[in-house]
């Protein structure tokens, strides 16, 4: 499942930093397209990374879902990493990714030549995204609660 999750918000993030790159189509200084193309590569290798600890959590690589027989638990030698540590990590790097992508936009409004109230709609228009990371801040606090620093007792 957080499989899924790595890629469905990584895409998500991909999309708006390439949207930003659309925006700035060459009039805006090289320092925001620098900066947007280190964030898109940023994403990148979160989401590589986080996709292979997903996938190869335990070895055997079946063991991820065969732990949760216990009979087959019982009679197979398997080992798990701290899943509950890797998915608060991988929230933790989501939620400063976010964070990026939503203040990105914030150094286009700066040296613009519109009026006050053109920036200020703007500026709330872009601040959404800050509504999200509002929300992973959300998820990172309940699934410390749900999970804490372990995440199941049949992973040795």
């Amino acid at each position: 499942m957080e499989f899924l999750y790595v890629v469905s918000s990584g895409l998500t993030k991909l999309s708006v930093l390439v949207f930003y790159l659309r925006l700035a189509d060459r009039r805006v200084s090289p320092k925001f397209i620098y900066s947007t193309w280190l964030a898109i590569i940023l994403v990148i290798v979160y989401m590589i990374t986080f996709m292979f600890v997903a996938i190869f959590a335990c070895t055997p690589f079946h063991s991820l879902w065969d732990s949760y027989n216990p009979a087959w638990a019982q009679t197979h030698e398997y080992h798990c990493i701290n899943q509950g540590l890797a998915i608060g990590i991988q929230s933790l790097i989501s939620l400063v990714h976010d964070v990026l992508t939503a203040l990105l936009p914030a150094t286009l409004l700066y040296g613009t030549r519109i009026p006050v109230k053109q920036k200020i709609g703007i500026a709330l228009l872009f601040s959404l995204g800050i509504s999200v990371c509002g929300i992973v801040a959300g998820r990172i606090i309940f699934q410390w609660a749900v999970v804490g620093a372990s995440w199941d007792e049949t992973c040795k």
